[in-house]
């Protein structure tokens, strides 16, 4: 691990030279090419090929529909920057690989069956049958990095990390907490993966105990991670500092914090608020606020503090009481309920452009998950130039800077949410400089073009293999966090 002083440590920037063809390649991974992870994967590798970085990225053969989606968020532009992977091994081998799995997924899917409501999904580090390094389709060079992303449902741990020569660089970027925990993506507060996981709570009762699947997917991981020459990459300084605590990454050789990086179309979609909310049919002179998350009825996007702060309002004489129009704006897939307070459900908006005007359109984006990365919605938001209202807690605080860019409230607290929320309707001077803030350290420090530097610094100092890696401006030391 690193031996760093604790704070960020002196800039060091690779130059272009040391990247480029023949001499490396990136091998970038996902097991998804929808969503917020997925975006995260497909835009940097876009980004990398941009700064002639010889990059591709690989996704499961089943998702090959996918990577046509006409979607500008997901889209790389680039058709030889994504391979669909193939997986190398005898035939025998493979049936026997295919008939294991299926025996382990019948089992696996009825112990989730029994699971208690609320939670999001439980993955076993078994994601697939068999997935030796390297695939097939893969075009070595001899100086090769791996750059692991949301993996889950494209790797077998096992045949995939035992393959991997002990010296060969990976970077792991987290998206959430899956790596580092025996099978959630999010603990919703336990710290059961800072021991080794077991009793788990998000297990069924009857599943739960000493040596659950929890503690068995955390045993795995432990122990095939630990040989690895491996570096872990987080967007947020939360997750960075969960990843740091969880014994599968205590021997990681170095932890980074690199913010996701948002891409031109989404800066340039950033429009005059009067134009937007013309085009929305939205009077110009109303408070509006704005709400989104792909599945509203997440629980942990936190909608029910929302919808508990705005009958806090109601009962209080919101709208009236506002002194002007209130205008609420929600997205996403789900259902959001009627209020006294005017909402307009806008169903779930597709492309970057359909979102940018919503943004464009509010003075205040709501943030109430009770815990999260670094939210692409929210990052959106902020190149909008919109004011942010978010829980203190996990990943917010980074974007959500309490009276610069937005303010924080008190987690799962929606009486403090709600307070928040008419004082920033009140004070439309503060929250309109917030929304300037937001869209200027947007503009400066969320940018693909950044976002690419920084992981090619890292690429150059791990194939320097000395100690360059630890004076890098993203390194952190782990063990004071």
């Amino acid at each position: 691990m690193c031996p760093l002083s604790g704070r960020w440590a002196k800039v060091t920037v690779a130059t272009k030279a040391s990247l480029e063809p023949p001499n490396v390649k990136i091998h970038l991974m996902t097991g998804l090419l929808q969503g917020g992870a997925a975006s995260g994967a497909r835009q940097l590798t876009h980004a990398l090929r941009q700064q002639n970085v010889d990059a591709q990225l690989y996704f499961p053969a089943k998702l090959g529909d996918e990577a046509d989606s006409s979607d500008p968020k997901a889209l790389v532009a680039d058709p030889n920057a994504m391979v669909a992977t193939r997986w190398s091994m005898p035939l025998p081998t493979r049936w026997a690989a295919a008939i294991r799995f299926r025996l382990h997924r019948q089992s696996f899917k009825r112990a989730m069956r029994r699971r208690p409501a609320g939670f999001e999904i439980f993955s076993s580090p078994q994601g697939a049958p068999r997935t030796p390094w390297p695939p097939a389709n893969a075009k070595l060079t001899g100086e090769d990095i791996i750059h692991l992303h949301w993996v889950t449902k494209l790797i077998d741990y096992e045949s995939f990390f035992a393959s991997i020569p002990p010296a060969m660089p990976i970077v792991w970027t987290l998206h959430d907490m899956n790596p580092l925990t025996g099978g959630c993506h999010f603990s919703a507060g336990c710290r059961r993966f800072t021991e080794g996981c077991g009793q788990c709570p998000q297990l069924a009762e009857s599943d739960r105990g000493p040596q659950d699947w929890s503690r068995q997917y955390f045993e795995i991981k432990l122990g095939l991670l630990k040989r690895l020459n491996l570096h872990v990459v987080a967007p947020s300084r939360w997750l960075i500092g969960q990843a740091a605590e969880s014994p599968i990454f205590r021997q990681a050789k170095s932890f980074h914090r690199i913010p996701y990086g948002l891409s031109d179309e989404v800066h340039a979609a950033a429009t005059d608020r009067a134009a937007a909310r013309e085009q929305l049919g939205i009077d110009p002179d109303a408070f509006v606020f704005c709400f989104g998350a792909a599945d509203l009825d997440n629980q942990r996007k936190g909608a029910r503090f929302l919808i508990a702060a705005l009958q806090k309002l109601s009962q209080q004489g919101w709208p009236q009481s506002a002194g002007r129009k209130v205008q609420g704006l929600v997205f996403g897939g789900g259902q959001f309920p009627d209020s006294n307070i005017p909402i307009r459900s806008l169903g779930y908006l597709q492309g970057t452009a359909a979102r940018m005007q919503v943004y464009n359109a509010s003075d205040v984006f709501i943030v109430p998950s009770t815990e999260d990365n670094l939210p692409l919605t929210a990052m959106e938001a902020m190149a909008g130039g919109t004011a942010m209202l978010g829980f203190d807690v996990s990943g917010i605080p980074d974007l959500v800077i309490d009276g610069q860019t937005g303010r924080l409230a008190k987690l799962a607290d929606a009486d403090d949410l709600a307070e928040k929320l008419a004082a920033m309707a009140s004070d439309r001077e503060a929250t309109g400089s917030q929304g300037e803030n937001a869209k200027r350290i947007a503009a400066d420090q969320y940018t693909a073009q950044r976002e690419a530097d920084a992981y090619r610094s890292l690429y150059a100092a791990l194939l320097a293999d000395d100690d360059s890696v630890c004076d890098l401006p993203t390194a952190i030391d782990a063990a004071r966090l």
